[in-house]
C-alpha cells in the first residue's frame, strides 16, 4: 500500500483505497459464520464484475475487502461502490448488507498503514471482463 501511495503522489495520478465491508442492517458484524462466507463469496464476484481493467482488490478478511481504484476521482469512487452494491443485490444474503468506506491513497502517506496479511491482489484485465 505504501509502495503505490508513493508512485501515485509521485506520477500525480490519483489512487483511493475502498473498503468494502459486509454487515447486518445496522452495520455491525454478521454472526451467522455462514450467512456471512455465502455473502462474501458473493460480494467477491460483485466486486470482481464491477471494477474497471487496471483496479486491483484483495480479499482482507471474511467480510472486508479492499480495492485500489488507480486514476480515480472521488465521485468516481462512489460510482463504483453503487456498481457492487447492485451486482451483490443482484443476488443478496438475506439481512446482509455491504457498507464501504473510502480514503485517498496520497492523504495516507504520512500514515502507518498496516494491513497484515492481505492475502492474494486481484487485479482486473481484459480477460476477467469477458
Amino acid at each position: 500500500c505504501r509502495i503505490i501511495s508513493r508512485n501515485m503522489g509521485r506520477s500525480g495520478i490519483s489512487c483511493y483505497l475502498m473498503m468494502c465491508y459486509l454487515g447486518d442492517r445496522n452495520g455491525k458484524p454478521v454472526s451467522n459464520t455462514d450467512r456471512l462466507s455465502l455473502a462474501s463469496g458473493r460480494l467477491f464476484a460483485s466486486i470482481q464484475s464491477s471494477l474497471r481493467r487496471g483496479d486491483a482488490f484483495t480479499q482482507y478478511n471474511n467480510s472486508q475487502f479492499l480495492i485500489f481504484l488507480f486514476g480515480a476521482s472521488r465521485e468516481n469512487c462512489g460510482i463504483v461502490f453503487d456498481r457492487i452494491r447492485k451486482a451483490y443485490a443482484e443476488d443478496p444474503v438475506r439481512g446482509v448488507q455491504v457498507y464501504s468506506q473510502i480514503t485517498s491513497c496520497a492523504l495516507d502517506l504520512e500514515q502507518d498503514i498496516n494491513f497484515g496479511d492481505a492475502g492474494r491482489w486481484t487485479t482486473i484485465d481484459k480477460a476477467a471482463e469477458e
